[in-house]
């Protein structure tokens, strides 16, 4: 099957190009509130903030390059993180990350679809998503099954764009 290429659109490819190649910056800044408060405990901030006891598990959905889950646990060392693409080659480019970074042991990347997530109900502290949700045609689904894997009284935080 030929790929096609919608005018307008950028590739995944190029995304994960640009996302390497700094484009993240901009991103990295406005989540910046959530990682990196204002205080010199920016660590034990971000384990009160997501409610997270050491060792429980935080998912994010379309994690991309891998990006901010790297982050979360350069802020929260206790912090474990299952981080879920579809596109391959944005995995691909988040494995090279990852490994740079140290965090194999506590960054697990899957290949997955979130409007069917194979994780128990309650598995995880807390579910984390940057700009994915726009992408779903039908994002009512991935939404519901964020809060299906949260834990009661977990956080769900969710940052995206308007769709057009």
């Amino acid at each position: 099957m030929a790929k096609t290429q919608v005018p307008g659109m950028v590739s995944v490819r190029t995304q994960s190009r640009r996302l390497t190649a700094g484009g993240y910056d901009r991103v990295s800044r406005l989540w910046d509130r959530f990682f990196v408060p204002a205080t010199a405990q920016s660590r034990e901030h971000m384990i009160r903030l997501a409610r997270l006891t050491p060792g429980e598990r935080v998912l994010d959905v379309g994690t991309g390059t891998a990006q901010i889950p790297i982050e979360l646990c350069q802020q929260a060392p206790m912090a474990r993180v299952v981080a879920i693409d579809m596109a391959g080659e944005m995995l691909t480019v988040a494995e090279e990350n990852v490994r740079r970074a140290g965090l194999e042991g506590r960054l697990r990347l899957e290949i997955c679809d979130a409007k069917g997530l194979p994780c128990a109900d309650h598995s995880f502290g807390a579910v984390i998503s940057n700009s994915i949700v726009h992408h779903i045609p039908e994002p009512k689904r991935v939404l519901m099954e964020m809060l299906r894997v949260l834990r009661p009284g977990g956080t769900v935080f969710v940052r995206d764009l308007l769709r057009p």
